[in-house]
Formats: structure tokens, sequence, C-alpha cells
């Protein structure tokens, strides 16, 4: 089923222990318009002093639980917040 990649963008971005890591504020395509990854914003308040971080698509997958749609991110959360930040 094919899916517009808008859909997740603004949704929870969770690890596998179901711990919240933020939010999804992009999704990342290359010139053939696959998507390679998202982008998650983290730790901010309020979109305020938000760290972005970029998942690639291998380590994360999109869980649907009726009508709730998450990123879920195959890295523990303290893993997942050292990242390198985006620019």
């Amino acid at each position: 089923m094919q899916q517009h990649s808008g859909a997740i963008i603004g949704q929870s971005a969770v690890s596998r222990p179901n711990q919240n890591l933020g939010e999804v504020s992009d999704v990342i395509t290359d010139e053939a318009q696959t998507v390679v990854g998202c982008v998650v914003g983290t730790g901010g308040i309020f979109e305020i002093g938000d760290k972005n971080i970029f998942v690639p698509k291998g380590q994360a997958s999109i869980s649907i639980d009726g009508i709730n749609v998450d990123l879920v991110v195959d890295l523990d959360a303290a893993v997942f917040r050292t990242d390198a930040k985006l620019d």
C-alpha cells in the first residue's frame, strides 16, 4: 500500500521500548523521490531549542495502531539523543 510521505510529518517518533523521542518534522527523499529517511525534532519545548536528528530509513519503521501513526526508531532514547545535530 502506498502512502503519502506527509502522513508521517507531525507524528510521534518512539524507540523500541516505546520511549518518546520527539516528532517527525520532515521526510527526506533522493533524486528519484525514494524515501531515504526522516528528520525527528527532539529535546525542545514547543519546538524552541529542538535538536533535529536524521533517521535513516533502515533504522526505523512506521507503526499504525488504529488511528495512531508512529515512527518507530531502532535505537534506545539515550543513544538517539546523543546523535549528531543537523544543520
